[in-house]
């Protein structure tokens, strides 16, 4: 607890910072990194320096006329007389400014871990919480403490409180496009998602064969490319064969060629650049197998402490995630899901998750996966923001091909036999089947196999129409997505 003297160093500290950007509005700009208002002691000192960002945000003078106006807004029931805003800017400004922004924080952090502390005692004494409860409690609220994030710690807010999020999101958009989020290097499933945003949970879901794993690395490499941080847990493959098929892409030296080790002397030359250049970037690679939510959330946490910056998480996959084992798998695989957008909402980043479809569908005429299809637990659907199925009809074409060849071998007539031509680069639909804040809409890209990379069609395959839809045009027929 702070002693009287120390609490009236702090309100003259906290005076001193209102005066100084008073009087030097520019200042704002190099502590509100620093400090939020709710690292303010008195509540007033937080609601002028809550004006403040506004007038910033708004453009507008930080004077006091336009304070007095943004503080009638914020406090519409109080009226503020001039002799206590006398008072507040009287005190003399500090230099340099972020200094002392460092002192007001550092109290309320020591006022925050005080207040922590009297609530894990509390709780160590209540007989009916586990101790791993209160472990999770205590390092969530830790790493909300250590990102800086004093915010958080209230349960409630209000629309004013998000009012300078919202016009930072409407400047982001503006600014890349219609991009409010993680820019996915797919240009129409930007235009439908406005990228992966943050706090939303992303699940990917597909069949065996249709590329997963190769359509997040290829989502990881375009993300990583425009100089966002990635993280990916591979419960399934190593993370050595990861990043070998992250140098093929890179490089274009076809996969198999890689893993033979047949290299020509300009494939030599191509894959030692791109290994340099995959050295450079922010991608972390987990492969620790048998995970659950606990060890994903605690490691989450660590590495966006190191890495503030951290932009977006993959996890590979979902049912490979271990849960209760006294639940059901549908329940266990919606615990899992819960708690990994409860995940996503905290460290405010977005989380992709791929998943298992049912093999059900395989037993249907048209076999593009359906939200129904999703394996295990109706609760995926229930906890996502956004739902892509990956489809690729080639698959489904060259088994039914080599089903009738098996049976005309079978039959003796060889005369009738014939190979299957296998295209360099086949089509492939990302089927958008919710979209919690947008249209559900189908995305048609490439992927070429010997790279295992998905990348956009050529924008000139696309028709945009006046209403935001889009077509594609293959050249005989238009398919509405």
């Amino acid at each position: 607890m702070q002693s009287d003297s120390e609490v009236k160093n702090l309100l003259e500290l906290e005076r001193s910072v209102l005066s100084s950007i008073l009087l030097d509005s520019s200042s704002l700009e190099s502590i509100e990194d620093i400090l939020q208002e709710g690292d303010f002691y008195e509540p007033l000192h937080a609601t002028i320096y809550k004006a403040f960002t506004h007038l910033n945000m708004d453009n507008n003078p930080i004077d006091i006329y336009f304070l007095k106006k943004e503080l009638n807004k914020l406090l519409p029931n109080h009226k503020i007389d001039d002799s206590v805003l006398m008072n507040i800017f009287s005190q003399s400004p500090v230099v340099p400014l972020s200094d002392y922004a460092k002192l007001i924080k550092r109290y309320s952090m020591k006022r925050s871990i005080a207040k922590l502390s009297s609530e894990l005692g509390s709780k160590v004494q209540d007989s009916s919480l586990e101790a791993s409860d209160i472990l999770e409690y205590a390092e969530r609220q830790l790493y909300t403490l250590a990102v800086g994030d004093t915010t958080t710690l209230s349960e409630f807010s209000t629309p004013q409180d998000s009012y300078e999020t919202i016009l930072k999101s409407l400047v982001r958009a503006k600014e890349r496009s219609g991009v409010t989020g993680v820019d996915t290097g797919f240009y129409y499933l930007n235009k439908i998602t406005t990228g992966f945003n943050p706090g939303e949970l992303i699940i990917i879901g597909a069949r065996p064969a249709m590329g997963k794993t190769s359509f997040l690395l290829s989502l990881a490499l375009n993300m990583i490319e425009k100089g966002n941080e990635v993280a990916i847990f591979s419960l399934e493959m190593p993370s050595e064969q990861l990043i070998l098929r992250a140098i093929s892409i890179i490089s274009g030296v076809p996969l198999q060629v890689l893993r033979a080790g047949t290299l020509d002397d300009e494939q030599n030359v191509k894959f030692q650049m791109a290994l340099t250049k995959l050295e450079s970037q922010k991608l972390f690679i987990s492969e620790k197998s048998n995970v659950n939510i606990a060890n994903v959330r605690s490691s989450l946490r660590r590495l966006k402490m190191q890495n503030p910056n951290l932009s977006i998480c993959f996890i590979d996959y979902l049912q490979l995630m271990e849960g209760d084992s006294k639940l059901q798998k549908v329940d266990m695989i919606g615990e899992i899901s819960r708690n990994l957008k409860l995940l996503s909402k905290e460290l405010n980043m977005p989380i992709v998750v791929l998943s298992q479809l049912n093999r059900s569908l395989e037993g249907r005429d048209d076999k593009r996966p359906m939200l129904s299809d999703l394996r295990d637990s109706g609760a995926i659907e229930q906890d996502a923001d956004v739902i892509i199925f990956l489809y690729r009809d080639d698959i489904y074409k060259e088994r039914e091909f080599n089903a009738k060849r098996k049976k005309l071998e079978e039959a003796g007539k060889k005369e009738k036999l014939e190979q299957f031509i296998k295209k360099p680069i086949e089509d492939a639909e990302l089927i958008v089947a919710k979209n919690r804040n947008g249209e559900v809409e189908t995305v048609y890209v490439e992927f070429i196999k010997q790279l295992t990379l998905f990348k956009d069609k050529p924008r000139k395959d696309y028709i945009e129409h006046p209403e935001g839809t889009f077509s594609i045009d293959d050249g005989s027929l238009e398919v509405e997505i």
